[in-house]
C-alpha cells in the first residue's frame, strides 16, 4: 500500500511539472514543444494506463484480504457452530454431560492457592471448554461461603479443547480467603470438593 501512494504521487508530480511546462510554453508564445518532450495526450494516456494499473494492483490485494477473512470468519464459525466436530461446553450441565472432572491436586502458595482440576473426556469427540477467563467462570469458595475470582494473568488461556478419549489438567491460581480455608472449587457453576482428590 506504501508503495501504491508513493507510485501515485510521483504520477500527480510528474503530470504537474508536464502541465506547468506546457502552460509556460502557452504563455511565452511557444507553440511547438521539443521534440523530446511528451504532448500533453500523451502525458494523459500515460497517467490512465498508470491508473488503471494502480487499481488493477489494489484490486488483487483487497481480494486477497476479503478471502483470508472469509476464511478465517469460516474457520471461527465452525468452531462456534460446532461443525467441526468439537462440543463447546459453557455451563454446568454441558460440563457434567460431556466431561469426568476432579480434583487432581490443591497446593498452598505464596500468596493464595493453586489448584488442578482434571478434565476427561470419554468421548469420541473433542470437548472445548469456552469463555474460562470470563468474570465468574472459575471461582474458588470458601467455608464462609465467600467467592474469590481466579487471577487470570497475560498467559490465561480463554479456552481449552480436551482430545477425544483423553484427559486435560486446568491449572487455576487464587488469593489467599480472608481468614477462611478453601472449600470447593466452582467451575461453569458445578462445584467440586476440594478434599474429594483423585475421585472421578
Amino acid at each position: 500500500m506504501i508503495r501504491c501512494t508513493a507510485f501515485l504521487l510521483g504520477i500527480f508530480l510528474a503530470a504537474g511539472n508536464v502541465f506547468a511546462a506546457d502552460g509556460d510554453a502557452a504563455r511565452s508564445g511557444r507553440e511547438d514543444q521539443p521534440s523530446n518532450q511528451p504532448s500533453l495526450d500523451e502525458v494523459r494516456t500515460d497517467l490512465q494506463k498508470s491508473f488503471d494499473e494502480l487499481f488493477n494492483i489494489m484490486g488483487v490485494v483487497a481480494g486477497g484480504l476479503k478471502s483470508g477473512l472469509e476464511e478465517g470468519a469460516k474457520n471461527l464459525q465452525s468452531q462456534l457452530d460446532r461443525s467441526d466436530g468439537t462440543t463447546m461446553v459453557t455451563t454446568a450441565d454441558e460440563l457434567k454431560k460431556h466431561t469426568q472432572c476432579r480434583i487432581y491436586g490443591v497446593e498452598q502458595i505464596s500468596g493464595g492457592w493453586k489448584i488442578i482440576l482434571a478434565v476427561v473426556n470419554p468421548n469420541e469427540y473433542p470437548v472445548r471448554l469456552a469463555n474460562l477467563t470470563r468474570e465468574g467462570a472459575v471461582l474458588l469458595i470458601d467455608h464462609e461461603g465467600f467467592a474469590y475470582n481466579a487471577i487470570m494473568g497475560a498467559d490465561a488461556q480463554r479456552t481449552v479443547t480436551v482430545p477425544e478419549k483423553s484427559a486435560k489438567k486446568l491449572v487455576f491460581s487464587f488469593p489467599e480467603p480472608d481468614g477462611a480455608k478453601p472449600l470447593k472449587l466452582r467451575l461453569f457453576g458445578a462445584e467440586f470438593p476440594l478434599e474429594q482428590q483423585n475421585v472421578l
